[in-house]
Parts: structure tokens; C-alpha cells; sequence
């Protein structure tokens, strides 16, 4: 392939390419005013639209049951039509042209009544996943690298039998490109009554071998060096540790700047918001999520786990509401025991997400039916409908779920610890045991099963990154005296000697030392290596105390802003030494590695500086918000920690109690509290600042 010759595209090569322009162009997208977000915390549900003559009586009728059940609105999603299941190809279920002005129009009537009916109305850009349709062309459809006639097609979009191909999400001309036929026919219903949001599932594009037009030359101008070579090894072969690592380091950059953050754009400049899934993508999830509005998790294809990831991101990026495609696949691949499904095992499912940052619930889903009508189902869902099993719990439930929600959303996430997320292990790692592989997931990226450690689990922890790390503002430490959180430039004679002025007999290093004590230049009080007490990290809407790094490997820039932050006497816990990541290898990496040793310590409990917020054993899942002088930690039932995908029938089912004995620290205050959870039930407590608690009434489930 030619290298690329424009020097406006080698400009904005490497603009895009640089950390801190990463982070200018993030925050030009996200200064726009953006437009109230889901006022409601009423669960919201997908509405598949089959490809057919979509009625207008067929859809307010619908509508006003959801709204009877107790949902807040939907998210329209456009699917093949009822023939494809048979796989039939032949013949042709009539239907709305896509994106015609019958389409259009239809669409646009769905957004006004469910605006009357005070219901949210989003729209998935595009149809089913990922985004693409009849009008790419292949130059700026997905890429495969060294495969000139790979294509990936939809084939099971509204359009069917035709077929479609996917865009290059790594180039932003084709997302505009596509972009520009999506907002044409969805403005109209974008611009009626309050706001919607866009919406993009999980990545479902092909991410092997992940490649666009210029990327060589891109990847050269930003390294120094040819990927060409090992990508022709294969860039998952064992010893191309480091280019691995530089090839998705590049892949998550364009990924983001070329596709979330020009999606998120769209939203705007359609009048509405941005919502969606970053999960499968290969990137730096946090970086990712924060590009979105509304980061959105999903289970249980994914543990419900994998939600603080979307909910940590959130906070970072002071994004308050943070959503969950729910009970998808619940209790396997594709449909076991559809329309049978049990309002137990959901509502544990439900409250595993809650208990890790989620804040709505967007029920996974409701088919399209006619009047009178309740055949139609999704293949992979738990059925939101007249006929299935939970029809006579739904109300009840999502009753339940916005009581819960509502509570969640109140002021903003409570963490005193940050985690580091090991970003950099994940690309380097590559392909995921065989074992934890599932033919939709291959790849360590996705982080699908990373969980807290349970040593400082009691302090919910907010995963964090690179960018977050360096964007964060350092707040002094409280109280701190000048003689007790001495600087390099300010040390007193005595305690900080340099070693150009040194007693005799001192053994001074040649930074400057104090006399027998081996402290180093960059201050220490006398007679100690005192940090500084109280120094905080203010990230978004986060304040952390520490941070916790457990990590095989760091990237550069991440090592020195951590080196920095342990140097202003913020406490670090690094659990283990990090080689560095990347090809190209830094002179000083070894040295900063050693000094953030020095400043740091692998044992936790040296490290924390307040208790955790929840003490005791085998704790159950929880999550605190913090709104003014009141806290607010929902506890999720302790079978919630055994629920993995999938979800076995009936696995909430119970007669027993469970008892768990915790301690509540906050603001300098220890609670000894018992909970007691009856079957299915889980808890929600308020705290306030004086040391006085309740337990709040939740509404019951039918």
C-alpha cells in the first residue's frame, strides 16, 4: 500500500494521535449544550420493528400498553423481516422503502405519540448491527488488512434479502458519509417534542486483522516504525508483544476519534443526545464510554460486573445516567425458555446492575405486533408482551426498578479509590484462554470478566485510566503543615541537603540528601518519607484518595503521571513492577519505574487512608451515591454474586433468609448494622452525615 503524501491528513495524524489532544478533542465535542436526558428513570424497552407495512394504530396501541406497564419509553430498533427467520429469500414481505418518506413519516408519528404520552422515544442508528447499509461502497467499508475483497455484509437488516456492507469505523469520512442518510430521515422525528437519543449497540464488527485506508503510514508517523512485518506474521503471534500493543493502542485512537465522538456529534446536531455500547470494541473503554452521553452496559451476555466499567466512566466524565440493555440471552443462547421467563431471576438480575453503577434499566425487548396480536417474538430477549409469563409482573416490576433507579441517580457516585484499569496487559495479552472464548468474543480487549479485588472491594472503587489520571486536578492536602509536606524547590536546610553542600560523613546522594536518613530531593520531612496526608484527585465528578495499580505492563505517559501524582503526594498502591509497553522503548522508563517504587507500596493496607465504606465478610454487592449530606447504598441480595451467564431457571428461587453483619464508615463515623435479606430481596439504606440511618421501603413485585 502507498504511503499517504497529504499533509493535511499527516497534520491531523498526528493531532489526533497525541494524548493531550485526544483529550482537546473530547472535550470540543462534549462543550456543546447538551439537551435533558431522560427526565424519567422508568425502565425503557427496545421495540424491534420487523421489516413490514408499520401501521400507525398498530404503534399507538402498542404504545399506550407500555405506558399502562409502567415503562418510561422506547428504543426503535430496525430488524429483518418475519421471513428471514424461515430463511427465506424468495419472497418478499412488503414494507416501508428504508429511509423513505413513508419510513419517515411512520417514524416521526411514533416520536410525537409517545411524546404525548410522555414516553422517550430513541431511534438505533440504523439498521440492526453494526451500522452500514446498500449505499456503502467498498472503499469505505470495513477493512481486513492485506485483504483487498474482504467484505463484511449485513445481511439481516430491514432491507432483506439485499444486502448490505458495514462502514470502516476507523474512518470518519464513511461515518459521516453514512451519518448524513441516517439524520436526513430521522430529523424529522429527532425535532419533535423533547429530545431522543441516537443509539449504537455493541461492536460487531470483525476486529481481527482491523484495518483502514493510510493506516500504515498513520502507525509509522506515530511510532517510528513499519507495523507492515508483523502484521504479516500475525500480529497475535507470541514475541510481538510490543507492536500488538502500538497496533491497538492506534485502533482504539481512530476508533474513538473517528466513530463515538463523530457519533455523539450527530446526536447533537440532530437536537438529541447520544447512547450506547462500547462494549466489544477495541479501545480503551473508559476513553470510549466518556464520548457517549449515556454509556450503556448489557447482561447477561456480559456479567453484570462488567457494568462499573460504563458506570466508572460516567463519573469521570460527570455523566450521570448510566444504562443497561438487560436480560438479554438470560438463560442462554439464543432462546432457551422464551416467554417462560421468571420475574425472580430478573429482578436479581436488575440488582446486580444496580450495584454496579447502573441507573436504567432498557429491557431487551418488545416485538412489533398488531392489534390484538402477541405472536411475534425476538429470538434472543426476555418477551415484553401480552402473552408471555411476566406480562402480569410487569407493572409491579418496573414500578420496583424506577423506585431503584430513582434513588441511584440521585447526586453522584461515592468512591474514595480509584483502579486502574490494566489496559495495557489486555492488548499485550491478546486472545483470551479458550476456555472463557465465546464465538462472539475472542479477544482480552473486551474486558468481559476483569472484577475489583476483593481487598479493596469495601471501598467501591471506580476503574480509572490514563487520560482520567492526567485530566484530574491535584487537590492539596488538607490541612497539611509546609514543614510535613515538604516540596523539592522548598525543603529546609537539614532535612533535604544537597549533596554539593553535604556534612562530612553524610554518604549524599548526588540529588541532595538529608544526613543518614537517604531521603530523596523531591522532599521528605525529617527523619521520615511522610507523604502527604489527604492529597486527593478530583476527576469529574469523582474525589479519590488513592489509587490502586496492579499491572504486568504501563504505557510511558501513564507511568510518568502516575510518577507525578505519587511525587505531590498522592498515595499509590503498585502491587507489582510494570515493564513497559510498547515497541519502542523509553531511556527513562527503568528509572521513573524505580522512583514510582520509592514513593509508592505494594501493601494496601499501607497505603488507604480511611476505612472502606462497607466492612465484613462475604459481602454482598452494593453501590453508594452521595447527594449533599446523605448517602444512599443499595445492597443487591448475596445470590447476586452467584449469577453468571447464563442464568440457570429458577435460580432466584428460595425460601431462606440470608444475614450479613457490616460496618458502615462514613464521614468519620462506624455503623454495626445487621441486614437481613428475605427471599429475592434486596435493600436500599439511607445514611446522613450525623451517623443516623434507615432502611427505605421499596415497592413490592407481584
Amino acid at each position: 500500500m502507498k504511503p499517504l503524501k497529504s499533509s493535511a491528513l499527516i497534520l491531523f495524524t498526528n493531532f489526533c494521535l497525541l494524548p493531550s489532544a485526544l483529550c482537546l478533542v473530547f472535550l470540543v465535542s462534549c462543550s456543546q449544550p447538551k439537551p435533558e436526558m431522560y427526565p424519567s428513570s422508568k425502565p425503557m424497552t427496545r421495540w424491534w420493528w420487523f421489516a413490514s407495512e408499520i401501521k400507525k394504530e398498530d404503534v399507538g396501541s402498542q404504545l399506550d400498553w407500555l405506558k399502562a406497564n409502567g415503562f418510561g419509553g422506547v428504543e426503535v430498533a430496525w430488524i429483518y423481516p418475519l421471513n428471514r427467520m424461515k430463511k427465506d429469500t424468495v419472497n418478499y414481505t412488503p414494507r416501508q422503502t428504508w429511509l423513505s418518506k413513508d419510513w419517515t413519516d411512520v417514524v416521526q408519528y411514533s416520536k410525537k405519540y409517545g411524546d404525548s404520552l410522555g414516553l422517550s422515544v430513541d431511534f438505533t442508528f440504523g439498521s440492526l448491527w453494526p451500522f452500514g447499509d446498500l449505499q456503502v461502497r467498498p472503499e469505505e467499508s470495513t477493512q481486513s488488512f492485506n485483504n483487498p475483497d474482504f467484505r463484511q455484509w449485513i445481511t439481516v437488516a430491514w432491507d432483506y434479502p439485499k444486502q448490505g456492507l458495514v462502514i470502516d469505523h476507523l474512518n470518519k469520512q464513511a461515518f459521516e458519509h453514512y451519518a448524513a442518510r441516517m439524520g436526513k430521515a430521522l430529523e424529522p422525528a429527532m425535532r419533535t417534542g423533547k429530545p431522543s437519543a441516537i443509539f449504537v449497540d455493541s461492536w460487531e464488527v470483525d476486529t481481527r486483522n482491523l484495518w483502514t485506508k493510510g493506516f500504515d503510514s498513520i502507525f509509522t508517523a506515530r511510532f517510528g516504525y513499519d507495523i507492515v512485518p508483523f502484521m504479516k506474521q500475525d500480529i497475535l503471534s507470541a514475541g510481538l508483544d510490543g507492536q500488538r500493543y502500538d497496533y491497538m493502542k492506534l485502533i482504539s485512537n481512530l476508533v474513538i476519534n473517528n466513530f463515538y465522538i463523530p457519533f455523539s456529534d450527530a446526536a447533537h446536531k440532530l437536537g438529541g443526545y447520544s447512547r450506547g455500547q462500547c462494549s466489544g470494541s477495541p479501545t480503551d473503554l473508559i476513553s470510549a464510554y466518556a464520548a457517549l452521553d449515556i454509556p450503556e452496559s448489557e447482561a447477561m451476555l456480559y456479567e453484570p460486573s462488567y457494568a462499573r466499567i460504563a458506570s466508572s466512566s460516567a463519573a469521570l466524565a460527570s455523566h450521570n445516567v448510566v444504562t443497561s440493555e438487560t436480560f438479554t440471552c438470560l438463560y442462554g443462547f439464543p432462546r432457551e425458555h422464551m416467554r417462560e421467563e421468571k420475574v425472580t431471576d430478573l429482578k436479581i438480575v436488575a440488582d446486580a446492575l444496580f450495584t454496579h453503577g447502573v441507573n436504567q434499566i432498557i429491557w431487551h425487548g418488545t416485538p412489533y405486533n398488531t392489534i390484538g396480536s402477541d405472536s411475534v417474538s425476538f429470538y434472543a430477549t426476555a418477551h415484553v408482551g401480552k402473552a408471555g409469563a411476566l406480562s402480569k409482573h410487569l407493572a409491579s416490576f418496573n414500578n420496583y426498578m424506577t423506585a431503584v433507579s430513582d434513588y441511584m441517580r440521585k447526586g453522584v457516585v461515592y468512591s474514595d479509590v480509584a483502579i486502574y484499569l490494566p489496559l495495557e496487559d489486555s492488548w499485550i495479552a491478546g486472545e483470551m484462554p479458550k476456555e472463557k472464548q465465546l464465538p462472539w468474543a475472542w479477544g482480552e480487549y473486551e474486558f468481559r470478566y476483569q472484577v475489583v479485588p476483593e481487598e479493596i472491594r469495601g471501598f467501591q472503587p471506580l476503574w480509572i485510566n490514563g487520560e482520567f489520571l492526567k485530566k484530574g486536578t491535584r487537590l492539596k492536602a488538607q490541612g497539611a503543615s509546609e514543614g510535613s509536606r515538604l516540596k523539592a524547590q522548598g525543603a529546609s536546610e537539614g532535612t533535604r541537603r544537597k549533596a554539593q553542600g553535604s556534612g562530612e560523613g553524610s554518604r549524599l546522594k548526588a540529588q541532595g540528601a538529608s544526613e543518614g536518613s537517604g531521603l530523596k530531593a523531591q522532599g521528605a520531612s525529617e527523619g521520615s518519607r511522610r507523604r502527604a496526608q489527604g492529597a486527593r484527585l478530583k476527576v469529574g465528578d469523582c474525589e479519590f484518595g488513592s489509587l490502586y495499580v496492579d499491572a504486568k505492563y504501563l504505557d510511558y505517559e501513564v507511568l510518568k503521571t502516575m510518577t507525578e501524582l505519587a511525587e505531590g503526594g498522592f498515595p499509590i498502591c503498585l502491587k507489582q513492577k510494570p515493564d513497559e509497553a510498547g515497541f519502542i522503548k523509553h531511556a527513562d522508563f527503568d528509572i521513573l519505574t524505580e522512583r514510582l517504587i520509592e514513593l509508592s507500596s505494594p501493601d494496601w493496607t499501607s497505603i488507604a487512608k480511611t476505612k472502606p465504606l462497607i466492612e465484613g465478610n462475604d459481602l454482598p454487592f452494593f453501590w453508594c451515591r452521595k447527594d449533599k449530606g446523605k448517602y444512599y447504598i443499595f445492597f443487591a441480595n448475596p445470590v447476586a454474586k452467584e449469577f453468571k451467564y447464563p442464568v440457570k431457571y429458577g435460580q432466584a428461587d428460595t425460601t431462606e433468609s440470608l444475614a450479613r453483619n457490616i460496618i458502615v464508615n462514613l464521614d468519620g463515623k462506624s455503623m454495626n448494622i445487621n441486614l437481613v435479606f428475605k427471599p429475592y430481596e434486596s435493600l436500599m439504606l439511607e445514611f446522613e452525615s450525623d451517623g443516623k440511618y434507615r432502611f427505605i421501603s421499596l415497592p413490592a413485585i407481584n
